[in-house]
């Protein structure tokens, strides 16, 4: 899978392990430590106003999740637009390839007794 070069995969992979891993023991600390602060012990959870006020937010969080097409919709022009572009400036950089490819000499054509260091090579 990672034969290209296998040290960037290792450390990519190390990299992601001890993010995972960070983010587990935060989280635990967090939600689920002990509370250090005297003045937070009389916090309560969130009252009736405070939920009231999270149920647009999930109902839209599931909305984009489960139907996002109204929201993609918006922003199809632009995003057609950005694709043809890329398109088509990967079509005439791969012209432009196609005729530098075109115009080098076989090694079969080339006279290698002649050559000097910096001498360009010609048929």
């Amino acid at each position: 899978m990672f034969k290209t070069n296998i040290t960037f995969a290792v450390l990519g992979a190390t990299g992601v392990i001890i993010a995972a891993v960070y983010m587990l023991w935060m989280i635990q600390r967090v939600f689920f430590g002990e509370c250090k602060n005297e003045k937070n012990l009389a916090l309560t959870d969130i009252n009736w106003r405070e939920k009231l006020l999270l149920v647009p937010l999930v109902v839209m969080v599931f909305w984009i999740g489960i139907y996002p097409k109204p929201f993609l919709r918006i922003i199809e022009p632009s995003v057609k637009n950005l694709v043809e572009s890329v398109q088509q400036k990967y079509r005439t950089s791969l012209e432009e390839f196609q005729l530098d490819m075109a115009t080098v000499p076989d090694l079969d054509e080339i006279d290698h007794g002649n050559l000097q260091p910096n001498q360009e090579v010609t048929k």
